[in-house]
């Protein structure tokens, strides 16, 4: 329901009137209209989308106990240091974990890159840039923001050819209710 709002919203029409096919990593994607780009995700009360007219990615995660195992083995080095650093362990592999997530399902391809290949670095607070770990340098295009909508939970946004302006302060909200009756 919440795609076929977003494609109302940007072209008006209506559910009965959209096709979506997935790619072969299964990412969703509307065939007649390729310049309307998104990605969504979902974790405990929250369902999100993000839109672009590029290459995006999205990720929301309800903050829970985080197996710090899990984190050495998916993670660099450098971010499994900073997991170990911080006071809130599971809240910085949340951080982390919605970036990376973010960052691979813009690329089309989830989970079949692995986590350990890229790097998330802070620059502000709500920003990050991506490090290849092969070559050691910034890879370029991607914008990497984080956003947050409540308390113990995480969200992250990647937008390739994206800048500041494409991204909302706030994320928009809407009930189910509300979704139901525009798209039906």
């Amino acid at each position: 329901l919440l795609i076929k709002h977003v494609l109302y919203k940007q072209s008006g029409k209506r559910a009965k009137d959209i096709t979506i096919e997935k790619n072969a990593y299964g990412k969703p994607y509307f065939p007649d209209y390729p310049s309307i780009q998104f990605n969504i995700s979902h974790s405990g009360d929250f369902v999100v989308c993000a839109v672009h007219d590029q290459q995006v990615g999205i990720d929301v995660e309800e903050v829970r106990v985080f197996d710090l195992c899990m984190a050495k083995q998916l993670f660099t080095e450098f971010e499994y240091w900073e997991i170990l650093a911080a006071e809130n362990k599971s809240l910085v592999c949340f951080d982390i974990w919605t970036m990376k997530e973010s960052y691979v399902k813009a690329l089309g391809k989830g989970l079949a890159i692995p986590l350990d290949s890229f790097r998330v670095k802070k620059i502000k607070m709500d920003q990050a840039v991506i490090i290849d770990m092969d070559r050691n340098e910034e890879i370029k295009g991607f914008m990497l923001k984080q956003f947050t909508i409540a308390k113990d939970y995480k969200l992250a946004v990647c937008a390739h050819s994206a800048s500041e302006y494409n991204f909302c302060k706030y994320p928009d909200q809407i009930s189910f209710h509300h979704l139901c009756n525009d798209v039906m």
